[in-house]
């Protein structure tokens, strides 16, 4: 986003209080009650920032979705670039770190790219084929080129499987609370990846058995 004027002092940090301020505002109300003046006084800033550095409230609220998905999908490529093993639990703890510390995000994605609520699907399905695609498809391809992956599956469904199993349990949380007494802190979220990228490397299944084992086993 183009800058005018010269830059405050602490010209990052409120860069950064502003994005953070819109994570908290856009999250808790609907896009249209949210005002420049609401931004920057839950920023603590001059609400001139803004349009210094976004120009108006809709740069900032992509620029906030630049944030927080550049976070994951950079956090991945600097992932694949250290350790070719990397795999579906390494993803799946990316997304879950970076969720949660703004649980409602994933139900913002939501309305925004599937129920027509948001401001700027165009964008962020761009932000999507241009960053995050790239990114998986090099995670699949890492995986695929050592063997890990079975030819025949097809790659937007594998896509597709991630997605839901990351953005899922943000979607139910107050539901798996009361259910299974299941609360999306730093234990329970480290598990879950572990859990969910198993699910995704073997399945749930045991390996079934030939009929020699069978019969090997029976008195």
């Amino acid at each position: 986003m183009s800058q005018r004027g010269r830059p405050p002092s602490g010209a990052d940090d409120n860069r950064d209080k502003l994005i953070e301020a819109a994570k908290r505002c856009f999250t808790r109300m609907p896009y249209h009650q949210v005002t420049t003046r609401l931004l920057a006084e839950e920023a603590g800033v001059n609400a001139a920032l803004i349009r210094y550095y976004f120009i108006n409230k809709e740069g900032l609220y992509k620029e906030m979705f630049n944030a927080v998905m550049g976070q994951v999908h950079g956090q991945l490529m600097e992932a694949l670039d250290s350790n070719p093993q990397v795999n579906f639990h390494t993803l799946f703890n990316l997304y879950y770190q970076v969720m949660k510390r703004t649980p409602a995000f994933p139900i913002l994605m939501i309305k925004e790219l599937a129920l027509g609520e948001g401001q700027c699907r165009d964008f962020l399905l761009d932000k999507l084929r241009y960053d995050g695609f790239p990114a998986f498809e090099r995670l699949l391809g890492s995986m695929k080129q050592q063997g890990r992956l079975k030819p025949h599956l097809d790659p937007r469904l594998i896509r597709m499987n991630c997605v839901a199993l990351m953005i899922f349990p943000w979607l139910t949380a107050s539901l798996a609370k009361d259910m299974d007494g299941f609360e999306l802190n730093d234990d329970f979220l480290a598990f879950l990846a572990a859990h969910n990228g198993e699910i995704m490397a073997t399945g749930a299944f045991l390996p079934e058995q030939t009929n020699q084992e069978t019969e090997e086993k029976q008195p």
